[in-house]
């Protein structure tokens, strides 16, 4: 199953980006979109199988 990095909060979700092919890939993703956000905001985003 692919993997795909979101960021939830309440109703609203962004897609980072979804059909990656490994964990690995998905926690690199994660690991740029998080670089510049805030600890809290960081929190809220997920990698997930869909």
């Amino acid at each position: 199953m692919p993997y795909k990095v979101e960021y939830k909060q309440g109703a609203f979700t962004q897609t980072y980006a979804a059909n990656l092919p490994s964990k690995t890939a998905a926690q690199t993703v994660k690991n740029a979109v998080i670089k510049g956000m805030k600890a809290k905001d960081a929190a809220r985003v997920k990698i997930s199988k869909h």
